[in-house]
């Protein structure tokens, strides 16, 4: 009877261990573990995955760290997942769920150039985030990314400044990470701004698991935060503080 009472009190401290989920903490408004305290926020995508794992009543501890970094971590023990780690090259093997939530990269800038912009990229300023080209390749076809017209930069501030300012024709950035930092920083520019969104990629972003069992646990919990309304309710949140696109 002991030993039942010992497998029991075991698997209950075993069930009631949180999954270690390691995150980027510079990605707001998706993770927002750098914005502390001035949001009360976790950030959007935290915020999903937390909800489709309470659907279980599991607990998740959140371990943020630089990109590189989790690269590393990921494959160490007492780690089960990673956010948006299929994105990286992390050197084992991921169960990746499905999608949490898509990313909007946008082309971005005047409407006045809407109709004209694709044909004239070679004459324009064009700053992107770091790596930019490689997601954007398709929308810009023959375009040489060599092309003196075009930088890359790693602070997203600055691809904001130089939206609102207008010292770029175009900016390449998440439309909603852009709107953060846009409004946060520059928000009287920002607010008479005429930008806009002139062509758009959908990136789905994921959580990459050390297993398929707590993978398919979070996609069922996924799942049901979709069907009960959940999951609109967090979209609805973000979106509506954050985004002007």
């Amino acid at each position: 009877m002991w030993f039942i009472a010992f497998f029991l009190l075991s698997f209950n401290l075993q069930a009631s261990e949180p999954v270690v989920i390691l995150a980027s903490d510079s990605i707001p408004p998706y993770v927002m573990a750098s914005e502390q305290p001035q949001w009360n926020l976790p950030g959007l995508q935290v915020e999903i995955v937390d909800a489709a794992f309470n659907e279980f009543s599991i607990k998740t501890s959140w371990q943020y760290m630089t990109n590189n970094r989790i690269v590393v971590q990921f494959v160490k023990p007492g780690i089960d997942a990673g956010l948006n780690i299929a994105f990286m090259n992390s050197g084992g093997a991921i169960f990746e769920s499905e999608p949490i939530i898509n990313y909007k990269n946008c082309v971005i800038g005047r409407s006045s150039i809407k109709e004209s912009w694709l044909k004239n990229l070679n004459k324009l300023k064009i700053l992107g985030h770091q790596r930019a080209q490689f997601i954007y390749q398709k929308i810009f076809g023959s375009y040489d990314f060599k092309n003196k017209n075009y930088n890359e930069v790693t602070n997203q501030r600055t691809l904001a400044y130089h939206a609102v300012s207008h010292r770029a024709d175009i900016v390449l950035s998440d439309a909603l990470v852009l709107s953060y930092y846009a409004k946060k920083y520059f928000e009287a520019q920002y607010l008479v701004s005429d930008l806009v969104c002139l062509k758009v990629i959908q990136s789905p972003r994921t959580l990459g698991f050390k297993t398929a069992k707590l993978r398919d646990q979070f996609n069922s919990g996924l799942k049901k935060i979709k069907s009960n309304g959940l999951y609109k309710k967090i979209l609805d949140k973000y979106y509506g503080q954050f985004s002007s696109f």
